[in-house]
């Protein structure tokens, strides 16, 4: 026992000498402006100072080299003295992108998730006429990579991620950078059923949208509320590469990080949901220590084959039970089979098809129309079967409400194509057009709730006559 002992004190005796040391570097000099910029690498700077000169205002400027698509500039800086500092983020075109404000003994955070990679600038100005001392600057890159690829996922269909049946964790920037879009692209073979369940935090809620081969839209679905879980199920009708589109909806005011499930049918070797290029890609990734737990991994070709073997056990208990019922219902009817009519038509072979569930009346031409429609076939109006939503939080209300029971948002708008007051249903009750402008700078399609674009944040030319 006491040579235990020993060894072990001896260890420790070896170990201290090693213990990491972290230490706060010097705060470098930077240029007087971006274009003279000094360069500057991730750590703890200390020491710096702000000195207010008579007629101008002396500023820093440093460029960050390699960052990579998906990766959060995150910057915190302190300082003492009464005066104000301003800390800005450029772009490599030297775009101002964001930037914190801060007082005496304030830390103040900056933070910016790109989609974009490549070289960006800080810059640091004193905006009073006092000396800013001891400033400190702590600045990271925090790695918010999508499924695991060392990389975001894209913003368009061009520059979408390849992945696999699995489980994913990904990030969107929500207003903290200009990731809003997150692309996936999926290898799926024709008449297998897939799915896609995306599950946002609390406070977010995502849409999610699918492309076919073709790149056409053919469903999209939005998050009812913040934090509800947004599914959406297809049955491709091609082979080839589909496509999905993640973005914030609404309450995305910081990093929002998601949880996406593909799922599909077992599939047979050579075909379905698989990836044929960029290998590595599509593995789940270790989520920072900021956002929330990592996700599991894609399935495996043995956890395949084990749920096929599930679903033919499941099929053939379900086919024994019909088959039981049919006998039983055919003993106790014992009626002869009725004589087969003879065949109605329509005219259109299209509507001789049966339809899966009841027909519902369309809310605005009464006409009956398959259930979970997008568009009314007979009126050509969107949502004929409602319910209408608010057009701030997405929540259920009725016609004749003055204000959200929600969010408290009034319900009364002038119609941005005629200027006449109508309740802020889908339609205009006065000229009957939809009530939805089109940014002039990114096209992107909103209800008139404010003056500028959700996405673009430039101004809607809305008429207020």
């Amino acid at each position: 026992m006491k040579k235990n002992i020993y060894w072990f004190i001896l260890g420790l005796l070896i170990l201290i000498p090693f213990r990491p040391v972290f230490a706060q570097l010097s705060f470098p000099a930077g240029g007087s402006s971006l274009d003279t910029a000094v360069e500057i690498a991730p750590g703890q700077y200390q020491g710096g100072q702000l000195d207010w000169e008579e007629g101008g205002k002396t500023q820093q400027a440093y460029y960050l080299n390699n960052v990579k698509s998906g990766q959060a500039i995150v910057g915190g800086v302190r300082f003492s003295g009464n005066t104000n500092v301003d800390f800005v983020l450029y772009d490599s075109n030297k775009n101002d992108l964001t930037h914190v404000y801060g007082g005496e003994n304030d830390m103040e955070t900056l933070t910016w998730l790109t989609s974009t990679p490549g070289t960006f600038y800080l810059l640091l100005k004193n905006d009073a006429i006092n000396q800013a001392t001891n400033l400190s600057l702590d600045l990271k890159l925090v790695d918010y990579f999508d499924a695991g690829s060392q990389t975001d996922a894209g913003k368009t269909v061009d520059q979408a991620l390849p992945i696999v049946v699995g489980t994913y964790d990904g990030y969107l920037s929500g207003d903290q950078g200009n990731d809003t879009d997150d692309y996936y692209k999926l290898v799926l073979k024709k008449g297998d059923r897939a799915s896609v369940k995306i599950s946002p935090p609390g406070q977010g809620g995502l849409d999610v949208a699918l492309y076919d081969v073709n790149r056409t839209k053919l469903d999209e679905q939005q998050a009812a509320n913040p934090g509800a879980i947004t599914t959406l199920s297809f049955v491709p009708a091609n082979d080839g590469n589909y496509y999905l589109d993640v973005k914030c909806s609404f309450g995305c005011e910081k990093i929002i990080a998601y949880k996406m499930e593909v799922g599909g049918a077992a599939l047979p070797t050579g075909g379905g949901l698989m990836v044929t290029e960029a290998p590595g890609v599509g593995q789940p990734t270790t989520a920072p220590e900021s956002v929330v737990s990592p996700s599991t991994a894609p399935l495996t070709a043995n956890s395949l084959m084990a749920n096929e073997r599930d679903q033919t056990f499941l099929l053939i208990i379900i086919g024994t039970v019909l088959a039981v019922i049919i006998a039983v219902v055919f003993l106790l009817r014992r009626k002869p089979p009725e004589k087969d009519g003879p065949p109605m038509n329509s005219g259109s072979p299209a509507a001789d098809k049966s339809t899966v569930g009841y027909k519902h009346p369309c809310v605005y031409c009464d006409k009956l129309i398959p259930p979970n429609s997008r568009s009314c076939p007979f009126c050509g109006k969107a949502n004929p079967q409602g319910p209408i939503r608010c057009p701030k939080c997405n929540t259920p209300i009725e016609k004749g409400w003055k204000v959200c029971d929600q969010c408290n948002f009034p319900l009364s708008v002038k119609c941005p194509h005629c200027g006449k007051t109508t309740f802020f249903g889908d339609y205009c009750e006065h000229c009957d057009k939809r009530l939805l402008v089109k940014c002039p700078n990114c096209k992107t399609e909103q209800p008139p709730i404010g003056d500028t674009c959700k996405k673009c944040k430039k101004p809607l030319l809305i008429n207020k006559k």
